[in-house]
């Protein structure tokens, strides 16, 4: 991943945190983006098992008003790139964390999808109900500091 890659995705990762707070959610940071970069640095190969695992990790361990944790893997997909790609994600992610979320955040309105299995929907028509007036609020700040 390339330095402006990951400041995006971080920057992605962090309103999204905030966000799940705002809508009553507790956030427990679980993996980290840059977790291959040493790896790499260190001389594993990125093909191993362990190192995949790793790639795919959740990003967050989220506990909504149910008491229930979810595993949820934060995407940051910017303005023309491709989403032929997200089924592909989800397939990665729970092949070594199954029955984790994916949400996807982009830089087009409305911004915040979740895919679960065969699905991606907008952030408000999923089972994490995030109102739209919360997601829209959050919106602005993708709009902010990802649009380019």
């Amino acid at each position: 991943m390339n330095e402006k890659s990951l400041i995006k995705s971080r920057i992605a990762t962090h309103i999204v945190n905030h966000m799940l707070q705002e809508g009553d959610y507790i956030v427990i940071p679980y993996g980290s983006d840059d977790i291959l970069d040493h790896l790499i640095q260190a001389g594993i190969d990125k093909e191993n098992g362990t190192s995949k695992m790793l790639l795919n990790m959740p990003t967050f361990i989220i506990i909504g008003k149910n008491k229930k944790p979810m595993l949820l893997k934060v995407k940051f997909r910017g303005k023309g790139k491709s989403g032929r790609n997200i089924k592909w994600g989800y397939e990665q992610i729970n092949k070594y964390w199954p029955d984790t979320l994916m949400m996807i955040v982009t830089n087009e309105k409305p911004c915040f999808y979740l895919a679960v299995k065969d699905k991606v929907v907008p952030i408000d028509k999923s089972v994490l109900a995030i109102n739209k007036k919360t997601s829209d609020k959050f919106a602005r700040l993708v709009e902010e500091f990802l649009l380019h």
